[in-house]
């Protein structure tokens, strides 16, 4: 996790792509995506740095309860905002 931060923490302007990739991908905006397509998205944003790394484990830490496929990204974003804010 903590070179998952340092990563984005390199090139924060590019969390805008990734929000943007979200949005495009959930558009009932049920707060939503699958673990695949985060996974992917990470990827194609950041394809030197996480094109070979195995993300699925990454975000089961904000997986939903009821389906674990669901990762809830609001919680991925608050939590990096919050590591992004308090590491130096």
């Amino acid at each position: 996790m903590p070179e998952f931060v340092q990563i984005i923490r390199e090139r924060p302007q590019l969390m805008r792509i990734v929000k943007k990739y979200i949005k495009d991908i959930d558009r009932d905006c049920n707060g939503y995506v699958t673990n695949q397509e985060l996974d992917d998205i990470f990827k194609v944003v950041f394809p030197s740095q996480l094109g070979d790394k195995d993300l699925l484990r990454l975000f089961r830490n904000f997986a939903s309860i009821q389906n674990t496929i669901l990762i809830d990204y609001k919680k991925l974003y608050t939590f990096l905002e919050s590591a992004l804010a308090t590491t130096v």
